[in-house]
């Protein structure tokens, strides 16, 4: 049978479920509300523990969750809300103020009509999970201790779904919003916004399902233990990462037959989808905006650590000794934004009408017919910006003593096989006397050096990178675009498996920038005692620190290209500008230009800076074969070295028959 509800004010479907075998009628004098409810559940543990000599330990675990539970309404026959079907499929508003359907199902074995005098909101509903976990040990007398914490939250779109087996029609007073839902046809689509107040617009937005992390852990430890080389009488690690991200979750309209959007003011599709495998049809009382959205993700971690005790390490020179407190510090970053194109797709012709303006960003237009773009004033197409950031970060120091012994056999070794060597005289030569001089230094017995004090390194390097992701546009047969004022395509993807034709007041056919930048950083530095055995024997007061840095940026161009199985026609009544554009057609291609025509290289300026400082100095006395002396030096040093260059990414025009060029003015 059939259900029909009617309220004199408001009506409100929460979490409930309506089926008919025939028809449903919902209708109300104010606002109509379809909404979803939440289903949630917690947990939490706790435990703590003590034993002898100290020890203990503790452990919690905490969770939450929260699930959407649905509005579900099924009509075996027609869905109507506030709106009326007439035998001729003709369609009426009712009445009511505002229907939102929130996180919810609605079908229809025939039609689905909703209507509204003033706003039709479609909404996403939203799953939710976090987890947070921690435990702790110490050790007898508190000699060791470790801990470790996690903290996980997530937050899924849950679409609403409107589904019909035949035509889904929305019609409205005002605005139609979809956020992050679908709408389902087995025949068409048709959405109407704007029929009372010519400010209304239609609107297919994304949402973002969203997931962070954040871990800690630490580890302390007094009593003997050896890593990598080094006996540690105690010890020390923190660590911690966290992460981040955001996806982009579209909207989608999918239709069997045609899909039809028509509004008084303006069509927004962001990070969403429009699908029909018959036509697509777009029209706006101003402008249509075909745009990407973004996903964004980060994650970074770090690590200190301290170890106090003894290390020991060699090469195939000598061997050096540390006894003291040794530090690393350790953290890495990346962040990366990427675009979630709009997807607008025809199995026959697919129709951008607006009376204003049509701009197109990052995303993609198909149809296996015909594609025809018209503008009252102008239309743009552009690139979406991605990009990706690399951080590290390392840093060590060292407090105490050092020393080493240094009796040079590996590198006396190698001079030696290398001896009487080279590709001329003067090189063969150098060889030998470089044996001749390892060789003295070894016999001459092994070399100490040591310090007391501080020293302290570190490096740091940043990569950010810029890409684009292109608008593509792809016919199967002809791709036309018309604009009374001017075309501007920057980075655009162009494909027509017959002519493409271009047409407006100034045309400009333009290259998208990217780059690619990298900055380095290193530093050095050291200051205290100084003992050295090399040349008789030394002891002193000094320091030194130095630091280099590198940049290096460089330009990127993601170029215009056409690509048409007949014929390329670009028509301005003014000015004509192909920078960097590679276009290609089986046949002719026609430039016509009222005024000038401009065809250029796209140009990719790169530099590179390196600069360098360093200072030190030592004083102390000397104890040699000529006595007791008084030994001092002082170094600084500082470089700079810079350089710019200049790329071109030519334009290239090829025909497979003709290629002509037309202005009133200037051809450059």
């Amino acid at each position: 049978g059939s259900v029909a509800l009617q309220a004199g004010q408001n009506l409100d479907i929460i979490a409930s479920r309506i089926n008919a075998g025939s028809n449903i009628a919902l209708d109300a004098a104010q606002d109509l509300t379809i909404a979803s409810a939440q289903d949630e559940s917690s947990y939490f543990y706790a435990k703590k523990s003590k034993g002898s000599f100290g020890r203990s330990s503790s452990k919690q675990q905490e969770s939450y969750d929260s699930s959407n539970v649905a509005s579900v309404i099924n009509a075996g026959q027609d869905l109507t809300i506030n709106t009326t079907k007439a035998a001729d499929g003709s369609v009426s508003i009712n009445g009511g103020h505002d229907v939102s359907v929130i996180g919810s199902r609605l079908s229809a074995g025939n039609d689905l009509i909703l209507g509204a005098i003033n706003d039709v909101t479609v909404l996403s509903g939203v799953d939710e999970q976090g987890a947070y976990s921690q435990k702790s040990k110490s050790g007898s007398f508190g000699v060791s201790k470790s801990g470790k914490s996690e903290l996980k939250t997530s937050s899924t779109q849950v679409a609403s779904e409107l589904n019909a087996g035949n035509d889904v029609v929305v019609a409205s007073g005002k605005d139609i919003t979809l956020r992050a839902s679908n709408i389902g046809a087995g025949n068409d689509v048709d959405l109407r916004a704007g029929l009372l107040d010519k400010t209304g617009d239609i609107n297919l937005l994304s949402a973002n399902d969203e997931a962070s992390s954040h871990s800690d852990e630490y580890k302390k430890k007094t009593g003997l233990s050896v890593s990598g080389g080094f006996l540690s009488i105690s010890s020390a690690k923190e660590a911690g990462g966290q992460a981040q991200s955001s996806t982009s979750v579209g909207s989608q309209i999918n239709a069997a037959g045609n899909v039809s959007l028509q509004t008084e003011r303006d069509i927004h599709i962001v990070g969403s989808g429009v699908n029909a495998g018959a036509n697509v049809s777009l029209n706006a009382g101003q402008d249509v905006n075909i745009l990407s959205a973004q996903s964004t993700q980060s994650n970074q971690d770090w690590e200190k650590n301290r170890q106090s005790g003894i290390g020991v390490s060699s090469n195939a020179n000598g061997v050096t000794f540390f006894a003291g407190v040794d530090r690393t510090k350790e953290k890495n970053r990346l962040e990366q934004q990427s675009a979630a194109a709009s997807q607008v797709r025809a199995g026959e012709d697919l129709t951008v009408n607006a009376k204003r303006d049509i701009n197109q960003v990052g995303s993609d237009l198909q149809a296996l017919n015909d594609i025809n773009l018209t503008a009252g004033r102008n239309i743009k197409i552009d690139t979406a910006r991605e990009s990706q950031a690399v951080e590290q970060q390392r840093e060590n120091s060292r407090n105490g003593l050092s020393a080493s012994i240094d009796h040079n056999y590996g590198s006396t070794k190698d001079a030696i096989s290398g001896a009487g060597k080279g590709e001329d005289a003067t090189s063969k030569g150098s060889s030998t006397l470089k044996a001749v001089d390892s060789t003295s230094q070894f016999l001459s017995g092994p070399t100490g050096d040591g310090k007391f004090g501080n020293s302290k390194q570190g490096t740091s390097q940043q990569v950010v990178e810029t890409t684009n992701r292109a608008s593509t546009l792809d016919a199967g047969n002809n791709l036309n675009i018309s604009a009374s004022n001017d075309v501007q395509i920057s980075g655009g993807q162009l494909q027509a498996g017959r002519d493409i034709n271009i047409k407006g007041r100034d045309v400009t056919l333009d290259a998208a920038k990217g780059s690619y930048s990298q900055e380095t950083s290193e530093q050095k530095s050291w200051s205290g005692i100084h003992g050295s055995s090399s040349g008789g024997f030394k002891l002193g007061v000094g320091g030194s620190s130095g630091i280099a840095k590198g940049d290096q940026s460089q330009e990127a161009s993601t170029v215009t290209t056409l690509q048409a199985g007949r014929d390329v026609t670009i028509k301005a009544s003014n000015d004509l500008n192909l920078i960097g554009t590679q276009a290609q057609a089986e046949r002719n291609i026609n430039l016509n230009a009222g005024n000038t025509l401009n065809i250029k290289a796209a140009q990719n300026d790169s530099s590179t800076e390196n600069t360098r400082k360093n200072g030190g100095g030592e004083a102390g006395i000397a104890i040699g074969p000529g006595g007791i002396g008084v030994d001092a030096s002082v170094n600084i040093g500082k470089g700079d070295l810079e350089r710019e260059g200049k790329q071109q990414q030519e334009a290239y025009l090829y025909a497979g028959n003709h290629l002509g060029f037309t202005s009133g003015q200037d051809t450059n």
